[in-house]
């Protein structure tokens, strides 16, 4: 039996994670790592909401 009430992992990036971060960096290579590493800090951990904001900020460029 799974337990269904633990957050799913996949929906957040672990800032502390090289693996994460860098799996986030390649979905977005436009972007410097250090540009991703203040995404992440600025707009929290769920991928969607860094996502969101440089799927816009990619717009610009």
């Amino acid at each position: 039996m799974t337990d269904d009430t633990k957050p799913n992992d996949d929906l957040k990036v672990d800032i502390e994670s090289r693996h994460e971060v860098e799996a986030l960096h390649q979905q977005w290579k436009q972007f410097s790592h250090s540009h991703i590493l203040e995404a992440i800090k600025k707009y929290g951990p769920y991928k969607k909401d860094i996502e969101l904001h440089l799927s816009k900020q990619a717009e610009v460029l």
